[in-house]
């Protein structure tokens, strides 16, 4: 896998049979439980981009880099 956030990004980008890009994603389900941020004042992290690039990607099932996105389940209007 690329090692820069920069190119991770770059690699996260797919492309359909009529040249269209588009970011590959990995969607994973929160369900209607509240998630606390990955960092925070009192746990500091040094290298932020090597932080992101280990923690924000993963591969898809054909092998190719992407996102990884958290969406939560709770229905609109409603407190998260």
């Amino acid at each position: 896998m690329p090692a820069s956030l920069l190119e991770m990004v770059a690699s996260a980008l797919v492309k359909n049979a009529d040249g269209d890009i588009f970011f590959n994603i990995a969607c994973y389900e929160a369900g209607d439980r509240c998630l606390e941020s990955a960092i925070s004042c009192g746990d500091p992290i040094s290298d932020l981009e090597a932080f992101i690039v280990a923690n924000g990607f993963t591969t898809d099932v054909c092998g190719n880099v992407a996102i990884k996105v958290l969406y939560c389940t709770t229905e609109e209007g409603e407190p998260q």
